[in-house]
């Protein structure tokens, strides 16, 4: 079911961004204060990342006075209080004096972000309420609540994928009023529900130079900052199973010569279906196409289940019918990323319903890859019953129509 798209569209280019030294220490103070004081799983994980890496120079130091000036940042209001000030440093730049021109001449009724944690919206946020216009976001993923930094700014109102995420919100924000928040469930799933996207088999086969009488698992493979030695599990997968093909669909971020190396070692084994991204140099810059999305919904509909880590897609494809392999075993000793990796991901707070509802299949011992291989060709429902809870826990089955919840949302918040 697509969501109907405006009929006209008007493409402004934003203004251009520049960051003052001021404003630069204080996003990265409420940044890393905000990861010490929730201190999830995913937060302490990120937050040695978000420490300056240049070497010299001016950068170098303002990084340093932002990641000592979160250290002081203890409590909620602390954050609440000085993610103000970030936005009072943003108001007398030539940025925001550019949005506030912009929007007093276009006066658009409602302003939506489409994600809650970029710098550049703050100076539009500012413009926006200096004119009057209610300014929101979209919570971007599931996992964006409980595992990034902060919000570099407030905004009028937020829409969410489902209540537990809302709970999440009011957890992390508590300064954020109830009714700001309203669930709309998130269009990232309507491509598997969408039958006119679907290919018969042997079409799709011959696209990708499948064969259509065997069974496939797609493999989503992570960039080397989730996991370096990744490729290795597609290895591990050929090793451990007969009679079927391994599409390979690495992260839009990341089609580096690593997995093409992996698949020019197994011809015919395994395929390679690299995501049809725009400028996916970056996940800033990644942006889904159409084709993608529609081969998308074609590897769910079509594989007999998902092999990842710990990854979104074990939610995608629960919602398009499939099951899930967990790969929670390291490839290497010592492990690549220092501690096992059933450590890392799989106790984030995003992920751990999985591991708890045992809503995907978890592998945590290489040899245990192949009965696992063919437990779930032999019974595919296994989780189905869990998988169901998983989806009605993170999108309380908000998965049609979610483009005229969004459109209702706004035409409310612009008539209000």
């Amino acid at each position: 079911m697509h969501s109907a798209l405006p009929s006209a569209w008007h493409a402004q280019a934003w203004p251009t961004y520049r960051e003052s030294a001021r404003a630069g220490v204080l996003r990265r103070a409420v940044l890393t204060g905000h990861m010490r004081v929730h201190a999830t799983p995913g937060m302490q994980r990120a937050l040695p990342r978000q420490r300056g890496t240049t070497r010299l120079g001016p950068r170098r130091l303002l990084d340093e006075m932002g990641w000592q000036l979160g250290k002081t940042l203890r409590t909620p209001q602390h954050l609440y209080t000085w993610t103000q000030r970030l936005e009072r440093a943003h108001r007398a730049s030539s940025t925001t004096a550019a949005w506030r021109a912009i929007l007093a001449s276009q006066r658009p009724e409602v302003i939506l972000c489409g994600d809650q944690r970029r710098p550049e919206h703050i100076p539009l946020r500012i413009a926006a309420r200096d004119v009057g216009i209610p300014c929101g976001t979209v919570i971007f993923s599931w996992d964006n609540l409980s595992s990034k930094g902060r919000m570099p700014c407030g905004f009028d109102f937020y829409l969410v994928w489902s209540a537990h995420m809302a709970h999440e919100l009011r957890r992390f924000y508590p300064e954020v009023p109830t009714e700001a928040i309203h669930v709309t469930g998130t269009p990232q799933f309507e491509a598997y529900l969408s039958s006119d996207r679907v290919r018969p088999r042997a079409e799709f086969a011959a696209s990708i130079g499948a064969d259509p009488a065997v069974p496939w698992l797609a493999f989503c493979g992570e960039g080397p900052l989730t996991y370096p030695d990744s490729p290795q599990f597609v290895s591990d997968l050929v090793g451990s199973s007969q009679n079927l093909q391994i599409l390979l669909r690495p992260t839009p971020s990341d089609t580096s010569e690593s997995w093409r190396s992996v698949v020019a070692a197994h011809p015919g084994r395994v395929l390679w279906c690299p995501p049809k991204w725009q400028c996916a140099q970056s996940w800033e810059q990644a942006l889904p196409s159409e084709p993608d999305m529609a081969e998308l919904a074609n590897l769910a509909h079509h594989c007999a289940a998902c092999v990842n880590i710990a990854s979104t897609l074990t939610l995608d494809f629960a919602i398009a019918g499939k099951p899930s392999i967990n790969l929670a075993y390291d490839t290497t000793t010592p492990p690549p990323l220092g501690r096992p990796l059933w450590e890392h991901y799989f106790q984030y707070d995003h992920y751990r319903p999985i591991v708890e509802l045992g809503a995907a299949t978890i592998v945590r011992q290489r040899d245990q890859l192949g009965a696992a291989i063919q437990a779930i060709l032999a019974t595919p429902d296994a989780t189905l019953a869990t998988r169901e809870q998983l989806i009605q826990m993170q999108t309380d089955n908000c998965i049609f129509d979610v483009g005229q919840r969004i459109r209702a949302e706004l035409g409310r918040r612009s008539a209000g």
